[in-house]
């Protein structure tokens, strides 16, 4: 069995390939919700000959419950990436990353109430200190960005995303304590696709990427961060609290920090290292007991 930690540090890189894909995508010209659409798209169908031939069952058998929180989750991951890719066009990169980096906050406020997740002072202590360091590192930036037209909106709506990403986990949270992995994935993204196609024809857009890189660009969003990274978050939704693995998944902008080193040529500064530091001893301080030993339940619900 994979140790909860060892795949969410392989699901924490994958993500962390995100922001620098859709840089890519989005230099070549294609708009934000056609670069979602076919991130989640792409992954979908991947997956959906895997989900027919080891969940075919399980997904035939779906209650109506279990179907309209799947909806739920997808409507709430497309929000959160529409919302969010859109913040970044209107206020700047360090707002829009700072207000959507809030999400471990805001599951820790709100599972309580919703799934019955108290989180401990241990990891209350962790989801601060990581979220401090996130500040930091996208802090750093803040004054290479200037010029945005609507920062107030483009504000607004970064928190929206983190919103949406919070609610997206808890709903998991709950559907992965009974269905597997594959019965939960493949329906939400392809459902979270649809919901951007229907957005695409509301507002007339063209769907497709302009140009053969951009494409190739969105097909590895697909792969890699949605297929790995997410897929990996979802999968440790069925061994660890919704809260935790929110705050694991600020591991983002560190692993952003080494990627765009090589990638984007970007060396990181004395401040944006420090804050990669201590997100990382947050991430540690936040997930150490929750980690020490994967639940025995979880054997039969990959």
């Amino acid at each position: 069995m994979v140790h909860p930690a060892f795949g969410l540090g392989i699901g924490v890189f994958a993500i962390a390939t995100g922001s620098i894909l859709i840089r890519y995508a989005l230099d070549e010209g294609v708009e934000p919700l056609v670069v979602a659409a076919w991130r989640l798209g792409v992954a979908a169908l991947v997956l959906l000959p895997f989900a027919l031939r080891w969940a075919g069952q399980e997904l035939r058998t779906l209650g109506r419950r279990d179907f309209g929180l799947i909806t739920l989750s997808a409507a709430l991951l497309a929000l959160h990436f529409a919302a969010w890719i859109q913040s970044l066009n209107l206020t700047s990169q360090a707002s829009s990353v700072v207000l959507v980096s809030t999400i471990p906050v805001w599951v820790a406020l709100a599972a309580p109430w919703t799934i019955g997740e108290r989180i401990s002072w241990s990891t209350g202590f962790g989801v601060l200190l990581a979220m401090g360091g996130a500040t930091m590192i996208t802090l750093a930036s803040i004054g290479a960005d200037t010029g945005r037209p609507d920062p107030l909106l483009g504000n607004v709506l970064a928190l929206v995303g983190a919103w949406g990403y919070a609610g997206y986990l808890i709903v998991g949270r709950r559907l992965r304590q009974r269905l597997s992995l594959l019965a939960y994935v493949t329906p939400t993204y392809g459902i979270a696709a649809v919901l951007f196609l229907v957005a695409l024809f509301v507002f007339g857009d063209d769907p497709l990427p302009p140009t053969s890189a951009g494409l190739g660009w969105c097909v590895l969003l697909a792969l890699l961060p949605q297929l790995v990274g997410h897929s990996t978050l979802n999968w440790a939704l069925a061994r660890l609290p919704a809260a935790t693995v929110s705050v694991i998944a600020l591991g983002e902008p560190v692993g952003a920090i080494v990627l765009a080193v090589p990638l984007l040529g970007v060396v990181p500064g004395s401040v944006e290292l420090l804050g990669a530091a201590v997100v990382l001893v947050g991430i540690w301080w936040a997930g150490r007991g929750a980690m020490l030993t994967p639940p025995a339940s979880s054997e039969g619900n990959p």
